[in-house]
C-alpha cells in the first residue's frame, strides 16, 4: 500500500497542446480517488502519467516516498485495468491472470493459490479454462481486474473500466468494485466520465476541465458546496437549474433578484457574503431540481407552464417553461395524490418556489461560488 503524490505535473504534446496543467494532488494510503470530467479534460492522461505510460513534461510524481518520474511502468508496483480489458486472446482466463506472476518466476503452487483466490473473490472460478472470446463483457472485465489483483500492487489504476458495459452490468460491477475495495484495501485511482460512478465509488472526487483541477472533495462536498459554475452543472443528475440575475444589497442585507422577483437569503448566507465583502453584481443563481418546491412563499415565487413530464419510477421530472427557460423540477411520487398528478399535463399553469436557503450564488464574471 502507498500514498501517491503529484506535484505541479504538466503534460504538453507536440504543437504545444497542453493536456494537463499544474496538477497537484496528494492521495492517502488506501484511499479511493476518482478523476472525473468530460472527454478531453486530461483525466486519462493524468492516470497514464502515474502509470508511466506517458512521460511528464514538468513536475514530480511520487509513489510512497519514491520519485517515479524516470521509473519504468513495470518497476512502479502498480496494476492498471483498461477500458478495453486488454486480455491475451490466445490464453485461458487462468493463464491471463497468471502471466505476470510467471514473469516474476513465482512457483507454480504460489501462482495457483493467488489466481484461484482472486477468481473466488470475483466469482470467475468456473471460467478459468475458457478463452476470453467465450466470455461476456462483464466476465472479461472481472478477468482484467483479477489479473491486477494477483499482483498485489501498491496502487490500483482503473481507466474507465465499466464504460463498455450496459447499464445493468455497470451497476452490478460498480457494486463489485466497492466490495472488492473493502476486501483488498489498497490505494485506488479511478478514471471515469460518469459522475454517478464518481459519486458512488470515490472517497474523494477530483473534477477536471481542460487539463485543470476544478475542485477536489468528498462526494458530499462537491454536491452540496460546488466551488464554481462548472462543478455545479457537472455534478448532479438532472443537472442544477441556472438563472441569470443580480445580487443586491440594502442596508447590509443581501438578496438575489431573478426576473424581477426577490429571493430572500438566510442569515448564514448573509454572513458569508458579508465576511467576503461581496459587492452587488450580476450573478447566476443555481438550484437543484429536487430543491424547488411548489406552492406559495414570501419570496422567490415564480409562474411557469408545464412543457412535459418524465416518469422516473419513484419520482416525476417536470419540465416547466418559465419565460422561455426550461426549469426541471423533481416531484417524489410519494408526495403526490392522484389529483395532483393529473394536473401536471403539458400546458398546465405551474407555480413554484426557489428558496434562498437551498440556492447557490455564482459570480457571473468569475463563475466562482460567492458562498
Amino acid at each position: 500500500m502507498a500514498t501517491v503524490t503529484l506535484k505541479n505535473v504538466k503534460k504538453v504534446y507536440d504543437r504545444d497542446i497542453v493536456a494537463v496543467s499544474d496538477f497537484n494532488l496528494e492521495i492517502d494510503d488506501k484511499e479511493f480517488v476518482v478523476l472525473v470530467g468530460p472527454s478531453g479534460c486530461g483525466k486519462s492522461t493524468t492516470l497514464r502519467m502515474v502509470a508511466g505510460l506517458e512521460e511528464i513534461t514538468e513536475g514530480e510524481i511520487y509513489i510512497g516516498d519514491r520519485l517515479v518520474n524516470d521509473v519504468p511502468p513495470k518497476d512502479r508496483d502498480i496494476a492498471m485495468v483498461f477500458q478495453n480489458y486488454a486480455l491475451y486472446p490466445h490464453m485461458t482466463v487462468y493463464d491471463n491472470m497468471a502471466f505476470a506472476l510467471k514473469l516474476r518466476k513465482m512457483s507454480k503452487a504460489e501462482i495457483d493459490q493467488k489466481v484461484r483466490a482472486a477468481a473466488d473473490i470475483l466469482d470467475i472460478g468456473q471460467y478459468l479454462d475458457r478463452k476470453p472470446k467465450a466470455l461476456s463483457g462483464g466476465q472479461r472485465q472481472r478477468v482484467a481486474i483479477g489479473r491486477a489483483i494477483v499482483r498485489e500492487p501498491q496502487v490500483f489504476l482503473m481507466d474507465e473500466p465499466l464504460s463498455n458495459l450496459d447499464a445493468k452490468l455497470r451497476n452490478q460491477m460498480r457494486a463489485e468494485i466497492i466490495s472488492l475495495r473493502q476486501r483488498i484495501n489498497t490505494t485506488f485511482i479511478y478514471v471515469t466520465h460518469d459522475q454517478t460512478e464518481a459519486m458512488t465509488l470515490g472517497d474523494r472526487i477530483v473534477i477536471m476541465r481542460d487539463g485543470f483541477i476544478m475542485q477536489v472533495g468528498t462526494p458530499q462536498e462537491v454536491f452540496h458546496h460546488p466551488d464554481n459554475l462548472f462543478v455545479a452543472g457537472f455534478i448532479g443528475s438532472p443537472q442544477m437549474n441556472f438563472f441569470d440575475g443580480t445580487l443586491e444589497k440594502d442596508g447590509g442585507v443581501y438578496c438575489a433578484v431573478i426576473e424581477g422577483t426577490r429571493i430572500d437569503l438566510p442569515e448564514d448566507k448573509q454572513q458569508c457574503l458579508r465576511d467576503s465583502g461581496a459587492a452587488p453584481q450580476d450573478i447566476v443563481l443555481g438550484i437543484r431540481p429536487e430543491h424547488i418546491t411548489s406552492g406559495t412563499s414570501d419570496s422567490g415565487v415564480f409562474n411557469g407552464r408545464v412543457s412535459f413530464s418524465e416518469m422516473m419510477g419513484s419520482s416525476v421530472h417536470l419540465h416547466v417553461d418559465m419565460a422561455g427557460k426550461d426549469v426541471i423540477i423533481i416531484k417524489p411520487l410519494a408526495d403526490l395524490s392522484e389529483a395532483q398528478n393529473s394536473i401536471y399535463v403539458p400546458g398546465a399553469d405551474f407555480r413554484f418556489v426557489i428558496g434562498g436557503g437551498v440556492s447557490h450564488i455564482f459570480s457571473k464574471e468569475t463563475q466562482k461560488n460567492l458562498l
